[in-house]
C-alpha cells in the first residue's frame, strides 16, 4: 500500500521539496497480493492529522482518480479537525494480483514557514477497521508488507524564500505637486510588503 505525491505546479514527481500554495496530487495505490478477492476496502485520510498548524488550505480537495463503483459520499473538503479536508473513499474491492488506484488534490496554504516538513499519511481499511498505513517508497525504499510498523509517511519540506517589494515616493507637501522649487518640502514613504509564503522576522 504505497503513496506518492507530485507537485502540480511545478510539474516535479515525486515532489521532495514544494512552496507555499502550491497544488498537491497525492495518489495511493494498493496491490492485492493475496489470491483471494477483497472486498469491503477503503482509504481513509484527513490531511492535516499530522501537521502543527494545518498546512493545507481548506475547501481544495479534490478527488482526481477514483476506483471504478467506490462511495466518495464521505469525502468532505472542510473535514477533520483542522477543517482541511478528509478523504474517506469506501466500497473498493480488489480481485487477486489487482491494482486499486486513488488520487487526489489539495493546495498547501499560503504562507508556510521554510523548512516545514509537511507530512500525510493514509490508512487502508477493511470493512471499517484499520488494515495498513501507507508507505511512501521515495522514503527509505518500499516498504515490507512482512515487517509491521516500517511504513513511512509521504513528506515535502516547505522552500518558501521571503519575497519583499519595496517601494519609495516622494509627495512635495508645499505649493504645487507637480512643480518643484527650491525651498519647498518633500515627504519621503517606503513602503515594504511581504508578498512570499512565509513570515519575514523583524
Amino acid at each position: 500500500f504505497e503513496k506518492t505525491v507530485m507537485d502540480v505546479t511545478t510539474g516535479a514527481d515525486p515532489a521532495t521539496t514544494a512552496s507555499a500554495g502550491d497544488r498537491l496530487r497525492y495518489r495511493l495505490q494498493f496491490v492485492n497480493q493475496s489470491t483471494a478477492t477483497l472486498s469491503s476496502l477503503g482509504f481513509f485520510d484527513e490531511l492535516d492529522a499530522r501537521n502543527t498548524p494545518a498546512a493545507f488550505q481548506p475547501g481544495t480537495l479534490t478527488l482526481v482518480t477514483v476506483p471504478p463503483g467506490a462511495d466518495t459520499s464521505n469525502t468532505s473538503a472542510v473535514g477533520g479537525v483542522n477543517g482541511t479536508g478528509v478523504v474517506d473513499v469506501r466500497n473498493i474491492t480488489a480481485a487477486p494480483g489487482a491494482t486499486v488506484l486513488l488520487e487526489f488534490e489539495i493546495t498547501l496554504a499560503a504562507a508556510i514557514a521554510t523548512d516545514v516538513l509537511v507530512t500525510n499519511q493514509s490508512a487502508l481499511r477493511i470493512n471499517g477497521a484499520a488494515f495498513a498505513d501507507s508507505d511512501d517508497p521515495n522514503v527509505n525504499g518500499a516498504a515490507d508488507p512482512a515487517i509491521a510498523g516500517d511504513e513511512d509517511p509521504t513528506v515535502v519540506r516547505i522552500v518558501s524564500p521571503p519575497q519583499l517589494r519595496v517601494q519609495k515616493i516622494s509627495t512635495d507637501m508645499t505649493g504645487d505637486p507637480n512643480l518643484l522649487l527650491p525651498g519647498d518640502t518633500l515627504r519621503y514613504t517606503i513602503t515594504v510588503k511581504n508578498i512570499g509564503g512565509t513570515d519575514v522576522p523583524d
